[in-house]
Order: C-alpha cells, then sequence, then structure tokens
C-alpha cells in the first residue's frame, strides 16, 4: 500500500467518524430525556479526542517522512 492510499484510508476513516458523531448528535438532541447540555458537553468530548487523534496522525506522518529523506 503507497502512502497515498494509506492517507485515503485514513482519511476516509476520520471522515466516517465524524458523520457517525454527527449521526448521533442528531438522534441525542431530539431525545427529550438527555439534558441538551451534557449532549453537547459529550459530543465536544468526542470532538476533541478526533482532534487529538489527527493531530498525533498528522505527528506520526512527519516524522516518517522526515526519516524517509
Amino acid at each position: 500500500m503507497s502512502m497515498d492510499e494509506a492517507n485515503m484510508e485514513n482519511d476516509e476513516a476520520i471522515a466516517n467518524l465524524i458523520t457517525a458523531l454527527a449521526e448521533q448528535y442528531r438522534k441525542q438532541a431530539g431525545d427529550l430525556e438527555i439534558p441538551a447540555n451534557d449532549v453537547r458537553m459529550e459530543i465536544v468530548r468526542k470532538l476533541m479526542l478526533i482532534a487529538d487523534s489527527i493531530k498525533g496522525l498528522m505527528k506520526s506522518k512527519s516524522r516518517q517522512l522526515d526519516m524517509e529523506l
């Protein structure tokens, strides 16, 4: 698998994860039993985890490129 293919797979996985999170938000936002702020805070927490994962992935790829040069 080439680096471009791996990057595309990573990008697609990230997009799928964000899509799933958006669907979860839509469902939970409509649930009157769950306080809206709890739903928002949980989504923000998950988005922060995704952002941290993306940052880690970018740093890892950067290090790999440095080693290959």
